[in-house]
């Protein structure tokens, strides 16, 4: 019986590969990485903002379906296309963690991404004690 749960969300996949969105073990969330794709769609948005919400939402999606919220992150590391998305980035980060005392760290780099992506991320969470837990009634399926 393993600890880890995997953490998947309608609309966020890894192509045909056998990857969840993210993975929980004992109260810590990984995520795999996390776009900016539409998740009814399946498309990138053509607005470089629409697309870094995006990504921010289906962030948010993955820490919903792991039941936690983005108060539970500590840590986002954020690739762009191109530097000049940084402001786009700021704004959004902003609306996702307004308290200046209570922010998770960041890494921002400027990279390569799969056509006609602008933005990814990977982000660390530590959920509430149980939030986790795959309940007992599940154990050994």
């Amino acid at each position: 019986m393993s600890r880890r749960r995997s953490i998947e969300v309608d609309g966020l996949s890894h192509g045909t590969n056998p990857v969840p969105a993210a993975a929980v073990v004992r109260g810590l969330l990984c995520t795999g990485g996390i776009s900016g794709v539409d998740r009814r769609t399946g498309r990138f948005p053509d607005d470089p903002q629409a697309e870094v919400r995006a990504m921010f939402d289906n962030l948010g999606a993955v820490l919903e379906e792991a039941k936690g919220t983005f108060d539970d992150v500590v840590r986002v590391d954020v690739t762009l296309r191109e530097p000049g998305l940084r402001d786009l980035l700021n704004d959004e980060w902003l609306r996702c963690f307004p308290d200046p005392g209570a922010r998770p760290a960041r890494k921002v780099t400027v990279g390569d991404l799969p056509a006609g992506m602008a933005i990814q991320c990977q982000s660390i969470a530590v959920l509430a004690d149980d939030a986790g837990a795959t309940p007992a009634s599940e154990a050994g399926r």
